[in-house]
């Protein structure tokens, strides 16, 4: 099981495949949840992670219709089965897909609100 640390942007679950591209190739993962300013997923088998840490890493989310949502993140924390990202950079699309999928799995629009404030402060 992973632990979650304590995270200011609302996290969503979103059970989907991603890739993570890095500086030795890339590596299909699978996406636990999501937030504005990172993501959860499953540890790639056979991979040596403590290498990689430090290093910047390409998230790509596919989406239906051809729409992907592309992060520039580094690793937050590694837990027994899962790693959570931090994101270090997002374009807007991506940011958009996001909110919505964010909209759809939250009743609150105020925690959205608080969401996007808290993402353009940083």
């Amino acid at each position: 099981t992973c632990a979650l640390p304590i995270c200011q942007f609302q996290r969503v679950p979103f059970h989907n495949e991603a890739q993570l591209i890095g500086p030795k190739g890339h590596v299909d993962i699978f996406l636990l949840d999501l937030s504005m300013k990172g993501a959860l997923t499953t540890k790639p088998i056979n991979s040596d992670w403590e290498i990689f840490e430090q290093m910047p890493f390409s998230l790509k989310i596919p989406l239906d219709e051809g729409h992907i949502i592309a992060m520039e993140v580094t690793v937050a924390h590694v837990g027994d089965d899962c790693l959570g990202f931090y994101c270090q950079n997002v374009d807007i699309d991506s940011i958009t897909h996001i909110k919505r999928l964010i909209e759809l799995n939250l009743c609150d629009s105020d925690m959205l609100q608080r969401d996007l404030e808290a993402l353009i402060k940083l």
